[in-house]
């Protein structure tokens, strides 16, 4: 892909900044919906619409709560570290794509491509985990190769 590893994080740190402001719109949205329905109505059918807004705010708060961790674990990157094995922050080239692991981006757009951001949890991140240049791991019947680490 030949990208730099800060390039990486900082279109990430872009892609989990644009989520977090459509989240935080949306919010403020449902807010004001929900102050005008509790001005101007009563009954059982404004009962259950503000219920159902309550509900679409608290989706949305958690979703912006986890947004905003996996913000936290962006920043905390040291995109100058060059390590010789797979470890929180390394962007890895596989034969299946590219990946950031310690950061649940999900997929992100680059200019040369895409890559997909995974935590530390998950089970690529830990097989992957202490992997160098050339080795091969098998996960859910798929061979990945590490091509490159940065």
């Amino acid at each position: 892909m030949s990208i730099s590893k800060q390039e990486v994080v900082e279109a990430c740190v872009k892609h989990i900044q644009n989520q977090i402001d459509r989240l935080q719109a949306e919010l403020k949205e449902l807010q004001q919906s929900n102050e005008q329905n509790t001005k101007s109505s009563a009954g059982d059918k404004h009962e259950t619409a503000r219920a159902m807004v309550h509900l679409e705010i608290e989706k949305l708060s958690n979703q912006l709560n986890i947004a905003e961790l996996v913000l936290s674990d962006l920043h905390k990157i040291n995109v100058e570290h060059q390590a010789e094995s797979v470890q929180k922050g390394s962007v890895i080239e596989t034969n299946r794509g590219t990946f950031l692991i310690g950061a649940s981006t999900g997929k992100v757009m680059l200019d040369k491509g895409f890559l997909f951001g995974v935590s530390m949890d998950s089970p690529l991140a830990k097989a992957l985990l202490g992997k160098k240049v050339k080795d091969q791991i098998t996960l859910n019947g798929n061979l990945f190769t590490l091509l490159d680490l940065y």
